[in-house]
């Protein structure tokens, strides 16, 4: 069964790593309408090294604004396009 969280306590949430320390921010997330319209397998998330793509599989925890994730930033995936897919992301002021 899955958990059901909101989109608001995700967008903007700190994300740390398995070693507890601070990652980045959860900027958007990419689905694919056309494959589920209802899923997210996917986060961005902001980094000083730029912009990554952290498979959801490995999202630990969601707790208020903090998300806690498997394994270090450095072992996702750069976001180097996002041709293809939609997102969900926080608006800048």
């Amino acid at each position: 069964m899955r958990e059901e969280i909101a989109l608001s306590s995700i967008l903007g949430a700190s994300v740390y790593d398995s070693s507890g320390a601070f990652a980045g921010t959860c900027a958007k997330l990419p689905y694919f309408p056309q494959e589920d319209p209802i899923a997210f397998p996917d986060f961005i998330v902001k980094t000083r090294e730029g912009d990554r793509l952290l498979p959801s599989r490995q999202v630990r925890t969601v707790i208020g604004s903090s998300i806690q994730v498997n394994g270090s930033a450095l072992d996702w995936m750069p976001l180097s396009s996002s041709e293809g897919h939609a997102a969900a992301g926080a608006r800048s002021a």
